[in-house]
């Protein structure tokens, strides 16, 4: 069997989830599927459709053949030969897995062992239920009602309130304005009347009005004006900003990441001391990377965020951390 063909046997998996709900690698494991229903993201606005996921069972290494199986099937291949190529594909991962490499089963996910040595899986994104397959994930808006009013009955029944209500209040509201409107009229006409009676019969009222006050005395008409607007005008341009004012630097949106881009998290070490999580986090962040920190009851995991676009940058982001902090650097999130 060429290392062609054996590749050509992990990607047979996937297809075979589809139809089975557990698929053997003798003496490694079993990857099972189990029912996910309908999720809600309230926060989101979006309604995720059910479907299927897929976790690895260490504990489960007996063989089913169904894997043998179906590459005899595909490959055209008799039973003892594709139980030799089954054996080999297996003895392939598990030598990766004890080089501390992730093994990348295609539309899957990946296996690798952790800083313990124990074996670990990172299930992918793809729905294994042929009955939701190809469902999409479905954008909502809330719906606000506004509520009715009115009274509730007797039986739990809202009453409509009254149609003619509404306008009877506009017709109230016009009785108050038109009021208003006489009151006003007739309080201008007798300060008119009074002003006229005032300055017709008091000669001397009018000669104490012509004459200016103290303060305005020997100065010419026109100047105390333009000296009020000048300083006003002055305070108002020192006040306004002009277009070429650039605008604060609170102002300026927080950056985001292309459509394409996700972040991940390496995990380099888990301390219970915060002097060795506050020590990590310098060297990380000396070494020109991301922090990230998680408390977990009294311990603290430490790690690096970073971001990718595909696959295989997370595998070379793996072995630079590795080689720079620790060998036993994991991969947490993604």
């Amino acid at each position: 069997m060429t290392t062609l063909d054996t590749d050509k046997i992990g990607a047979l998996i996937a297809p075979l989830l589809r139809k089975n709900q557990t698929i053997a690698l003798p003496g490694l494991g079993s990857f099972q599927t189990g029912y996910r229903p309908a999720v809600t993201d309230q926060v989101q606005g979006e309604v995720h459709p059910p479907g299927a996921d897929v976790r690895f069972n260490p504990n489960l290494v007996a063989n089913d053949g169904v894997l043998a199986n179906a590459a005899a099937a595909q490959f055209g291949l008799s039973h003892s030969e594709a139980e030799a190529a089954v054996k080999a594909y297996v003895d392939g991962l598990v030598s990766s897995l004890e080089r501390q490499e992730i093994v990348v089963l295609p539309e899957v996910g990946r296996l690798y062992r952790d800083f313990e040595k124990q074996l670990q899986f990172l299930p992918g994104q793809t729905n294994f239920s042929e009955e939701a397959f190809g469902l999409p994930t479905l954008s909502y808006s809330p719906v606000v009602r506004a509520e009715a009013s009115g009274k509730v009955g007797p039986q739990g029944a809202k009453k409509a309130a009254p149609v003619t209500r509404k306008p009877q209040q506009k017709q109230q509201f016009s009785n108050y304005g038109l009021i208003g409107i006489i009151a006003l009229a007739f309080v201008v006409v007798v300060f008119a009347v009074y002003a006229l009676l005032f300055n017709g019969g008091n000669e001397a009222g009018q000669a104490a009005q012509a004459l200016p006050g103290e303060e305005r005395l020997n100065v010419k008409p026109g100047q105390v004006e333009p000296q009020a607007e000048s300083g006003a005008g002055g305070d108002m341009e020192g006040q306004m900003p002009t277009e070429e004012t650039p605008p604060p630097a609170d102002a300026t949106e927080a950056p985001q990441l292309p459509p394409n881009e996700k972040t991940y998290v390496i995990v380099v070490g888990v301390f219970g001391n915060p002097e060795n999580v506050n020590r990590l986090v310098k060297q990380i962040y000396d070494a020109g990377y991301a922090p990230y920190t998680e408390k977990e009851g009294g311990l603290t995991r430490v790690g690096i965020e970073r971001t990718y676009t595909t696959e295989d940058e997370i595998d070379e982001a793996l072995r630079e951390i590795r080689a720079k902090f620790t060998p036993d650097a994991k991969i947490y999130k993604w």
